[in-house]
């Protein structure tokens, strides 16, 4: 008895001292700053609201396929910046409100216009998929702004007239 518990503590013992080789294929290291205050939008503090109000427009302006119209603009100003040179946007999109293809849904829910989809642009008038695209804009001695677009879309033409609304989130990444 005495030499099976012999044994079985020098086996215990030899694997305790055995060690397995470990090495790994990727080394991840994470790096941060923490400053007082982010820039500010607009003289506001996060989170704020902005409506774009586009225009009533006819129906005739989006009976083709592919169709848009109403492009109005909204500016934010971006201030109190510390040593940020780049504000990047980051679209919170949900299959509520953005469509697979990158378009704002209509959410209107009293007499809502059909067969319409919002698109939102960057400053340089490109249609942003609001699924993938993170525009950036430039910060210079603490100061920028950002431009961005809405209009009305018909992906397939045939818009029936109504109300048409919908909403997007966006959180801003500085760098």
């Amino acid at each position: 008895m005495k030499l099976k518990i012999a044994a079985l503590a020098s086996a215990i013992a030899a694997t305790a001292f055995t060690g397995t080789a470990m090495a790994y294929d990727v080394r991840i290291d994470i790096n941060g700053q923490l400053t007082s205050s982010t820039c500010q939008i607009d003289t506001a503090n996060s989170p704020l609201n902005k409506t774009i109000n586009l225009p009533t427009l006819s129906t005739s302006s989006l009976n083709t396929a592919g169709s848009y119209a109403g492009r109005t603009p909204l500016t934010l100003s971006i201030s109190n910046c510390e040593a940020e040179t780049t504000a990047t946007v980051n679209f919170e999109a949900s299959s509520v409100n953005v469509t697979p293809a990158g378009t704002l849904r209509n959410l209107a829910t009293t007499d809502a216009a059909a067969n319409v989809e919002l698109q939102l642009l960057d400053g340089s008038a490109q249609v942003l998929n609001l699924n993938t695209d993170t525009p950036s804009y430039n910060i210079d001695g603490g100061k920028g702004s950002m431009t961005l677009y809405a209009q009305y879309y018909s992906p397939n033409g045939n818009v029936q007239s109504g109300a048409v609304s919908s909403y997007i989130e966006m959180s801003m990444n500085y760098n």
